[in-house]
């Protein structure tokens, strides 16, 4: 997955944000853990399509992430009410350099200014 790239990146100074489908997560859950999390490393992960998803279908329900997410050592985890809310959680994010889950429900799109 792009855990690894994202965590060379954030190794080298930058700060990538990675989004992701949550049902996705759970296939890359050990490089979140040893690639970005172990290491500290400032990674911003978006979960889209965090929680009950309806017509996506039953494998693409987020209902396991935040129970994942929960031990992982040296991880924030932040989950928005709104829109502005997300985009206040992915500024703040984004100068925190250190590992930051921002998890969010499938919902109406909108472009997010960062």
């Amino acid at each position: 997955m792009h855990f690894g790239f994202a965590a060379g990146l954030a190794k080298n100074g930058m700060t990538p944000v990675v989004p992701i489908y949550s049902s996705f997560y759970q296939r890359g859950y050990d490089q979140v853990i040893h690639d970005i999390c172990l290491q500290n490393l400032g990674v911003v992960m978006c979960v889209d399509r965090a929680g009950i998803v309806g017509n996506d279908g039953e494998t693409h329900q987020g209902v396991f992430d935040l129970s994942f997410f929960s031990i992982i050592p040296n991880l924030t985890i932040m989950a928005p009410k709104d829109f502005k809310e997300l985009e206040n959680m992915l500024e703040y994010a984004v100068t925190l350099n250190k590992p930051v889950v921002i998890r969010y429900p499938r919902g109406r799109r909108r472009k997010i200014k960062v």
